[in-house]
């Protein structure tokens, strides 16, 4: 079950409530709707002296290659439905390329480790003047850390 709730209308802006529609961002991030940044800012990776990550480093990293295609997939072995788990994914997909809506899932902790925003009770009107999405939205790729150090050691043929 899945949520949007308007936070402020004007401009108009949303919070989409995926609950488990997804457990990572990786799984419907990038998109032909939403491309992987060229730089991202802030860098998701932890490389000492620089403050903007080369986009390239995580496309390299992609399973396809792909600036628009999500970095991991579902497999049969892990949805029950496997087919309805890639048609919600597609879904979130659409509904996180709008820069007006915040894409909120249960097993994300983009937004709570470090908070990005103040939690309940308090409201979260001012998560889009506050640029929440634009801080979040590619910090998922902070756990491919690893694949990237090890894809740079790789030597080029």
């Amino acid at each position: 079950m899945c949520g949007l709730a308007r936070t402020t209308t004007s401009p108009d802006t949303f919070i989409f409530m995926g609950g488990d529609a997804s457990h990572h961002g990786g799984e419907f991030r990038p998109t032909e709707y939403l491309p992987l940044p060229r730089e991202l800012d802030p860098p998701p990776l932890k490389r000492r002296g620089q403050s903007i990550c080369p986009g390239h480093l995580l496309q390299d990293i992609n399973p396809h290659g792909s600036a628009t295609k999500p970095m991991y997939y579902v497999t049969s072995l892990l949805s029950h439905d496997k087919k309805i788990a890639d048609w919600t994914i597609d879904g979130l997909g659409e509904f996180d390329a709008h820069e007006n809506v915040l894409l909120l899932l249960a097993h994300d902790d983009a937004v709570v480790d470090p908070p990005q925003f103040d939690f309940y009770p308090k409201p979260l009107n001012d998560w889009h003047e506050k640029g929440v999405a634009k801080k979040v939205k590619w910090m998922f790729l902070g756990d491919l850390e690893e694949a990237a150090k090890a894809k740079e050691k790789v030597p080029l043929k």
